[in-house]
């Protein structure tokens, strides 16, 4: 989903970073698991998850900030996995042992800071990339986003148990300490919520355009622009009257009241625009009927 939304959508993506090369290649050709488990579930895959988050909580584009939010959510399996997977194993080591990670998780941290320079960026635009580096890396605002790209992997790292002195210098000299305070269990849960929250924010809007009874473009489908109609042939026998039933059991969590009172709120200004648009055309379609014709309302009507 990531790939087509960059190749696709977005129609721009760039190669590999040598730095972040470098340490996948260190990650990956390692014999021992806990190393690859170290270097991509806590240290790789925790980083990721910060800048996912970047994008999820600042883009503009929903369909953007959607994709990220389900991004993040497997992610968050994924360090919670490598998390307790190392903090049971890390404890029997030796202290040869314990040091030797440490110092990959240093040399690491340093790969991951560098990593954000943009040289790329500032390449594809034809400008001076060393200059803009320099610039850009000593601004105020990439200090406070690279701060942020450790508050997944800082208390990580110290809840698996490699928090040596070693260790917290490399944190303290990059100025994200303060992250070894948070509750990770809670941070990664939460980006679990967050994509919860994305698929009920969809689900509202079917609902919505259920109750319409319109065609609806929906900024959550592939594309940006999905189409739903109310099927209300499909719908006789089970319960035509009722615009939430469709969606009776595609979420689980989702409150079934919440959201057919967002169906009736949401759509009333929509019902409104649609009937102002319709009338011209109905007005000459439509003839006088006889007082005593019969009704042509109803559920039997609709089907």
């Amino acid at each position: 989903a990531y790939k087509r939304l960059l190749h696709e959508k977005f129609k721009v993506a760039y190669p590999i970073n040598k730095a972040l090369q470098t340490l996948l290649e260190q990650t990956l050709t390692d014999r021992r698991w806990d190393m690859t488990y170290l270097g991509m579930q806590v240290l790789i895959e925790g980083l990721a998850l910060a800048a996912f988050q970047s994008i999820r909580d600042k883009a503009g584009n929903t369909l953007a900030g959607a994709v990220n939010a389900y991004v993040m959510q497997d992610e968050a399996r994924h360090v919670s996995f490598g998390r307790l997977a190392l903090r049971e194993y890390y404890p029997h080591l030796s202290e040869a042992e314990r040091d030797e990670r440490e110092e990959f998780v240093v040399e690491a941290l340093y790969f991951m800071r560098d990593r954000f320079n943009q040289s790329e960026v500032w390449e594809r635009l034809g400008l001076p990339a060393k200059v803009l580096d320099d610039i850009h890396y000593n601004s105020k605002q990439m200090q406070s986003f690279r701060g942020r790209l450790f508050s997944r992997v800082v208390p990580t790292v110290k809840d698996i148990g490699l928090w040596g002195p070693r260790v917290q210098k490399a944190f303290a000299d990059m100025g994200v300490m303060d992250y070894a305070k948070i509750d990770v269990v809670e941070v990664l849960a939460n980006d679990g919520r967050v994509a919860e929250e994305f698929d009920r924010k969809m689900f509202v809007e079917k609902a919505i355009a259920a109750a319409d009874g319109e065609t609806s473009a929906s900024p959550f489908r592939w594309g940006g622009v999905g189409v739903l109609r109310r099927r209300r042939g499909q719908r006789c026998g089970v319960n035509a009257h009722d615009p939430i039933a469709p969606y009776d059991g595609a979420l689980p969590h989702l409150n079934r009241e919440e959201i057919k009172a967002a169906a009736a709120s949401g759509s009333a200004a929509r019902r409104g625009r649609a009937a102002a648009r319709r009338a011209p055309a109905e007005a000459g379609r439509r003839s006088p009927r006889p007082p005593d014709s019969p009704s042509r309302s109803g559920p039997a009507a609709r089907c």
